[in-house]
């Protein structure tokens, strides 16, 4: 008898319990899925705002199209408003990078290929890009330590990065993987070769007589 009351309280208190945490897990699934809800629709939003041609980079790196600005502010519009949908896209960052390079603005350009790098992108551009920004503006330090992670990129790695959601509709289909991976052979060796020279540079007034006989420049893939 002495045991009831406290037995039954105990029991009643571990059923509120149970309930309050089925409760509190089926209110955290809903809004999980209310949120989801919202991304996805924002997201099918999106669509009539894809720029057109989606390959307009490629057709800019690869074949020297015509650089229309206004074309690529379009470009960085949409994928600054796909950022603030999935701002976890680390590759879209990367794209914006290229966007406002060519939009003349590489202060801002730096910041969006930072932003890639320290999310963890794999694509090999991004890194050896920003490092040459970053040697562009005599800071040969930053450069080099960028050019030597992205030498510690594995290529197939990189070459894989192409597959993915950011990446992929960028280039035209089927994407001609044998010259994109051939461009990214020479996008190492001038790394490397890059790496070496600035190593050995004793004054930054000849390392940046190098940078200009070089002629470094951005490349998308």
């Amino acid at each position: 008898m002495f045991f009831k009351k406290p037995l039954k309280n105990f029991l009643f208190l571990a059923v509120n319990i149970v309930i309050g945490l089925s409760l509190i897990a089926a209110f955290t699934l809903s809004a999980r899925h209310i949120m989801r809800t919202v991304h996805m629709a924002r997201f099918v939003g999106l669509g009539p705002l894809k720029p057109e041609p989606m390959d307009y980079f490629f057709q800019i790196d690869l074949h020297h199209a015509a650089l229309d600005k206004n074309k690529v502010r379009y470009y960085a519009d949409y994928y600054e408003n796909l950022l603030q949908v999935f701002p976890t896209m680390i590759d879209a960052y990367g794209i914006l990078g290229y966007c406002y390079h060519y939009l003349g603005d590489d202060l801002k350009a730096k910041e969006f290929f930072k932003k890639a790098v320290e999310g963890g992108s794999n694509y090999f551009w991004f890194t050896y890009d920003l490092a040459v920004l970053y040697i562009i503006d005599r800071d040969y330090h930053a450069g080099m330590e960028l050019l030597r992670k992205a030498l510690q990129i594995d290529p197939q790695v990189s070459l894989k990065s192409l597959t993915s959601q950011t990446i992929n509709p960028l280039l035209p289909q089927p994407f001609p993987v044998n010259d994109i991976a051939a461009h990214l052979g020479q996008g190492y060796k001038q790394s490397s070769i890059l790496y070496n020279l600035l190593n050995l540079s004793q004054s930054q007034s000849r390392a940046a007589d190098i940078i200009k006989k070089l002629e470094l420049d951005i490349y998308v893939f």
